[in-house]
């Protein structure tokens, strides 16, 4: 992992960690998923970095399918906003941001779908079962 891990959240399906700047996404399979999708020997690890000031839409993750050789560049640049705490559901992930900004992004394509502004520090989030 390129990041030092300081927020985690996890869903059915993906692991979610941050660092003060990035925020990587992991699509990981159980031994029983594997094996009931035929898939036992596959090693294919599927992870996405991204920069918590990038504005990201979705289009990349298709491209990466299509094209397995493309790799987008990952910004490693310190932000000046950092990230405080996260929350993930199985369709929506939301990061907390020190200025009081949320940020929420629809899965499992990862685009940035809305930003929220709050007078004050998020702590903690937390996603109820139907990310209402």
């Amino acid at each position: 992992m390129d990041i030092e891990p300081l927020f985690v959240a996890i869903n059915s399906s993906h692991v979610f960690a941050a660092s003060r700047d990035n925020f990587l996404i992991w699509h990981f399979m159980t031994p029983k998923t594997q094996s009931t999708l035929g898939i036992s020997g596959s090693r294919h690890r599927k992870e996405r970095l991204y920069h918590v000031d990038d504005t990201p839409s979705g289009v990349a993750e298709v491209i990466q399918d299509l094209d397995k050789s493309y790799q987008p560049n990952a910004n490693m640049t310190a932000t000046g906003d950092p990230i405080c705490c996260l929350a993930a559901s199985e369709k929506v992930l939301v990061i907390g941001r020190e200025s009081g900004a949320l940020q929420r992004y629809s899965l499992p394509q990862v685009a940035l779908v809305q930003r929220y502004t709050f007078t004050s520090r998020p702590q903690s989030l937390a996603i109820n079962c139907t990310s209402t």
